[in-house]
C-alpha cells in the first residue's frame, strides 16, 4: 500500500513520516461537491443555449435559460444519485477496513451508471411516458459508463506520472543525502501536483492486488433495472397530454404548441378581417347578428 517502502533505507528514518498510512482518511463535502457539480453543468448548458441561439439566429437569453435549466434538471438527480452511491461505498469501505486512499475505479464505475441509468428512467417516462423509460434507463447509462471511464483513464494516468516523478524525487533525495527539513521540501514543493501523492498515492504497479473490489452480494443496476420493468408493468401509459405541467419541460412539445397557437391566432385575424369587409359591403353589423341568432338558439 505504501509506495515509499518500495525504496525505503534504514539509513533515512524520517521517511516514514511520508508513510501513506499514517495520512488521515480523504473528507469530502457531498452536499458542495453536487452543488459545485449542478450550477457548473448549468452554466455550462447556458453558454452552450447561447453558442446554440446565436447559430440559428435566436433570442440568446432565451436560448440560454432554456438549455441551462435541460441540464440543471438532468445534473442535479445524476449528481446527487452518484453521491448517495459513493457515499454509502466510502461507509462500506471503512466497516471493511479498505483504505481510502485506494483507487475505486469499479465503485466510481458502478455509482455513475447506476446515477445514470435511474436519471435516464426518470426523465425518459417524465418526458415520453413510461415506455421509454428503459430506452432512457440503457442509453444515459451507456453515456455515464463511458464518461466515468474516460475520467477513471485521465486520472490514473495523471496518478501514474505524479507516481513516476515522486519515485524520482526520492531516489534522488537518497543518493544526495538529504535530511529533515530539505526532505520535506524536496518532497512537496519541487512537485507540481503534490497532493496526487500526498493524498492519492498508489503504485501503479499493485491495481490489481489493492484494487477495492465491491460486494459481489450488492447488485443496484439489477434492482434498478427490476424496479424500471415494475413500474412498468403496473403503471398503464395515458400518454404525454395526460401531464400538461411535465410537458412544460418538454421542448418538442412546446415547440408545437407554439406552433398551433401561431395557426389559431393566424386564423382568428383571417376572420376578423373578413368580418369587416363582410360588414363594410352589407352596411351593417355582423357581431349583433351573430350574437342574436346565438340567443334565439338558446332559447
Amino acid at each position: 500500500m505504501n509506495a515509499l517502502n518500495n525504496g525505503s533505507h534504514t539509513d533515512h528514518p524520517e521517511t516514514n513520516a511520508l508513510d501513506i498510512s499514517n495520512i488521515p482518511p480523504i473528507q469530502r463535502n457531498p452536499f458542495m461537491f453536487v452543488l459545485q457539480g449542478t450550477a457548473g453543468a448549468a452554466f455550462a448548458g447556458a453558454i452552450g443555449g447561447m453558442a446554440s441561439g446565436y447559430i440559428r439566429a435566436n433570442n440568446l437569453a432565451a436560448s440560454a435559460f432554456g438549455m441551462g435549466s435541460n441540464w440543471l434538471i438532468i445534473s442535479a438527480p445524476f449528481l446527487t444519485l452518484r453521491e448517495g452511491v459513493l457515499q454509502f461505498r466510502y461507509w462500506q469501505n471503512e466497516r471493511n477496513g479498505v483504505h481510502s486512499l485506494l483507487r475505486k475505479d469499479a465503485d466510481d464505475k458502478i455509482a455513475s451508471t447506476t446515477a445514470g441509468m435511474i436519471t435516464g428512467a426518470g426523465l425518459g417516462w417524465m418526458w415520453r411516458g413510461s415506455a421509454a423509460a428503459p430506452t432512457g434507463a440503457i442509453m444515459y447509462g451507456l453515456i455515464a459508463y463511458t464518461i466515468q471511464s474516460g475520467l477513471s483513464m485521465a486520472r490514473n494516468y495523471r496518478l501514474d506520472k505524479a507516481a513516476e516523478l515522486y519515485q524520482k524525487r526520492h531516489q534522488l533525495n537518497l543518493k544526495a543525502g538529504y535530511t529533515g527539513s530539505d526532505l520535506t521540501a524536496l518532497h512537496t514543493e519541487e512537485i507540481g501536483r503534490p497532493i496526487w501523492w500526498k493524498v492519492l498515492w498508489r503504485n501503479k504497479n499493485d491495481d490489481m492486488s489493492m484494487q477495492a473490489r465491491p460486494d459481489p452480494n450488492w447488485d443496484p443496476l439489477g434492482s434498478a433495472a427490476q424496479w424500471i420493468f415494475t413500474q412498468i408493468r403496473t403503471r398503464i401509459d395515458f400518454g404525454p397530454e395526460s401531464s400538461p405541467f411535465l410537458n412544460a419541460f418538454d421542448l418538442r412539445y412546446r415547440k408545437v404548441l407554439n406552433a398551433k397557437l401561431d395557426i389559431l391566432q393566424a386564423q382568428i385575424s383571417l376572420l376578423k378581417t373578413e368580418i369587416y369587409n363582410l360588414e363594410q359591403v352589407t352596411g351593417c353589423s355582423v357581431a349583433p347578428t351573430v350574437s342574436n341568432s346565438n340567443k334565439t338558439e338558446n332559447a
